[in-house]
């Protein structure tokens, strides 16, 4: 080098040759930076794509489930099954809700949906209970008592009084009296 160091053309040369290189590496730096962030925010993008397509399929498989226990049940036992899975999106709903409303409200809605959620785990964990709302003579006598009269009749009855009157005590059923 110190051969050259006098020719100024040569080291103009050595100069612009070594200032476009580093030029050109911190280019490539650059974009190989980029290309990573991207391949990395692609990726999340996936793993969102993932987690939401199997949040999807399991919601589809919990909905099947529900079908499949409401088509081997009595049509009021699929009414309380509707009703349970009405519950339970609402209590979703209310999680969105939640960030826009303030903490006691939340905290109100959730306790009644958990009261609501407990209590009929209470109902379905009651084998007594289970046994008669799934009955389908049982779905038929009350789907009758919705008739003026109806009610009268089998409360009076051996056979069915004793069956609405435990459905009453659990406050499954209001007879007025």
């Amino acid at each position: 080098m110190k051969k050259f160091q006098h020719d100024k053309e040569l080291t103009e040369f050595l100069t612009e040759f070594c200032t476009t290189m580093g030029e050109h590496f911190t280019y490539l730096g650059e974009k190989e930076a980029k290309e990573k962030k991207a391949a990395a925010e692609k990726a999340a993008q996936i793993e969102a794509a993932k987690t939401k397509k199997k949040e999807r399929e399991e919601q589809e498989k919990k909905q099947q489930e529900w079908q499949k226990q409401q088509d081997s049940q009595g049509p009021l036992m699929k009414a309380a099954m509707d009703r349970a899975a009405a519950a339970a999106k609402r209590q979703e709903e209310e999680k969105e809700k939640a960030g826009k409303r303030s903490a006691a409200e939340s905290q109100k809605a959730e306790a009644a949906a958990a009261q609501e959620q407990k209590q009929m785990e209470d109902i379905l964990a009651n084998a007594e209970l289970r046994e008669l709302l799934m009955s389908p003579g049982m779905q038929q006598v009350l789907q009758d008592c919705q008739e003026p009269g109806k009610l009268r009749h089998y409360m009076h009855s051996a056979e069915w009084g004793p069956k609405i009157r435990k459905l009453a005590d659990f406050g499954l059923v209001r007879v007025e009296r």
